[in-house]
């Protein structure tokens, strides 16, 4: 009896198959994950921008700072458009129904998925310049989504 073990031709046929099998299974498990964070991170800052506005609905201001969405307490003041500027306004507690980011530890942040981190300022941009008051973008990444729409444009 021969014992018969696997040729040098065999071995590189099989390898060859699961390089090709990795090749169109490996982008689509990772185009599928991208796809998740972006949906994922969508839908944090449609919920962030939304207690934006809740909160100016409120308190006839908006928020000094995103963090001022997650507090217990009623912030101190907030900001308005003076018609030339920014100005601040008092807000009275009893005008505030927060926290408007429940879950959250206060004066923390949601995790933005594709940037891996929840800071203003970095992860989320808040009133940025050039734009209305009030306005939330999302922040830490650049180039486009995978629809080809830029981040920037979120």
């Amino acid at each position: 009896m021969k014992k018969r073990g696997f040729t040098l031709v065999e071995m590189l046929i099989v390898m060859v198959i699961i390089a090709i099998v990795a090749a169109i299974v490996l982008p689509r498990v990772l185009g599928a994950r991208q796809r998740a964070n972006e949906a994922n991170a969508r839908s944090t800052l449609e919920e962030i921008r939304k207690a934006v506005k809740e909160f100016e609905a409120d308190c006839g201001a908006y928020p000094a700072a995103l963090t001022d969405l997650t507090v217990r307490t009623a912030p101190s003041s907030g900001i308005v458009w003076t018609g030339s500027g920014t100005g601040t306004r008092t807000i009275d507690s009893l005008d505030w129904k927060g926290p408007y980011l429940e879950n959250l530890a206060s004066g923390q942040l949601p995790l933005n998925k594709l940037s891996g981190g929840s800071a203003e300022g970095t992860d989320w941009i808040y009133n940025p310049s050039g734009e209305p008051l009030g306005t939330v973008r999302i922040g830490g990444v650049t180039g486009n989504d995978s629809n080809g729409k830029p981040f920037s444009e979120w």
